[in-house]
């Protein structure tokens, strides 16, 4: 993953630095709030050998961790469950994060979010959760109940796998390839910041992507990039993808 270097990279690495002084001289475990796979990564870059630290949720399809600084055993994020029982009315992850958000509460209180069965699933740091249980009451008119779970649930991510044909891994011709839009629009959908890659907006066209990798396309969607399936006869790059739905 190629890092941006920006002002806001050098604040969370700053934030990062300020947190390792904090927990090594008072000895307590110490945790952030949500972090993005880039931030995550990030971290992880600029994180001292030998220093005892963990990422949680550890689940391998969960996107969203807090970083966790010390040895307490203790989590310090919790897993909302509520129910949804009119199954005539489809909630979606959109619907969850809006009623969320507007509780006034900042974004990176809340991991991953998730509808299975009509049950809805949040994470959410453990200082507010009792907070979001009694005011997130009602999701697309219907009424609401979250109560906090012992366990943490794994999450259940529904993917679409199909094949595509690209003529390189440039971010700007699988962003034209995924949205079904022209290179050029592409180009200007990343300039204006409305395309992810790994969460980061700090993106350029000609930035190289590679299996793993997930592109983020506003109104469009989200797509993992699973691995490269062999080269056509004309020279052009088949690979798998997965849409997140």
């Amino acid at each position: 993953m190629r890092f941006q270097n920006s002002d806001a990279d050098e604040l969370f690495i700053r934030r990062l630095r300020d947190m390792v002084k904090m927990s090594e001289n008072s000895g307590r475990t110490i945790s952030s709030d949500f972090l993005t796979p880039y931030q995550q990564t990030l971290a992880f870059s600029h994180l001292k050998k030998g220093l005892d630290y963990k990422f949680i949720p550890d689940f391998p399809e969960t996107l969203a961790k807090c970083l966790v600084l010390g040895n307490d055993e203790r989590r310090p994020i919790v897993c909302l469950v509520g129910n949804i029982k009119n199954k005539f009315v489809k909630i979606t992850h959109r619907d969850v994060y809006g009623v969320l958000m507007s509780l006034g509460l900042e974004k990176n209180k809340f991991g991953d979010i998730w509808i299975d069965d009509n049950q809805v699933v949040i994470y959410c740091k453990e200082e507010i959760a009792s907070y979001v249980c009694q005011n997130a009451v009602q999701v697309n008119r219907l009424s609401l109940e979250l109560e906090i779970v012992d366990d943490l649930l794994e999450p259940v991510i529904n993917t679409a796998e199909k094949r595509i044909v690209v003529s390189s891994l440039r971010l700007d011709v699988l962003v034209s390839k995924l949205a079904n839009i022209s290179r050029l629009k592409s180009q200007e959908m990343i300039k204006t910041g409305l395309v992810h890659l790994n969460y980061s907006n700090l993106v350029d066209s000609d930035d190289l992507c590679s299996n793993s990798d997930i592109i983020s396309i506003r109104r469009v969607g989200r797509f993992r990039l699973l691995n490269i399936i062999g080269e056509t006869k004309k020279g052009s790059i088949a690979m798998l993808v997965a849409k997140y739905i």
